[in-house]
């Protein structure tokens, strides 16, 4: 197996959190490096999912009710669809049921904030 390469950062933290992390690293048995690295990328994938669904939702509202506009026929079969399952059936991504199919997942003030 190949080793990607790596590149080091010097991250100066509080002392509270340089704390936790320690103590977080001594509970789990792992190196606080490891931990690091591995909350890092969660947080860096967590925001290239909010951009994906931020890009999404920009783009929907862009050409809502234009020639690129879901067709009308599929859209209302498709909510018809979504209306008459279960709601475990509706459950989205985190397992979290956020609403109705037709409700957005971001609030207005959200949406704004990450545009």
């Amino acid at each position: 197996m190949t080793r990607r390469p790596t590149r080091n950062l010097h991250v100066p933290l509080p002392e509270e959190t340089y704390d936790e992390l320690k103590h977080e690293s001594s509970r789990a048995h792992r190196p606080a490096t490891t931990l690091a690295r591995e909350a890092i990328s969660h947080w860096l994938e967590e925001r290239r999912r909010t951009r994906i669904a931020v890009d999404i939702e920009t783009y929907a509202r862009d050409h809502a009710n234009t020639d690129a506009d879901l067709d009308a026929g599929l859209e209302k079969a498709t909510l018809t669809h979504l209306r008459n399952q279960t709601p475990w059936g509706r459950l989205r991504g985190s397992g979290e049921l956020l609403g109705p199919p037709e409700q957005s997942v971001l609030e207005q003030q959200d949406f704004e904030a990450l545009r």
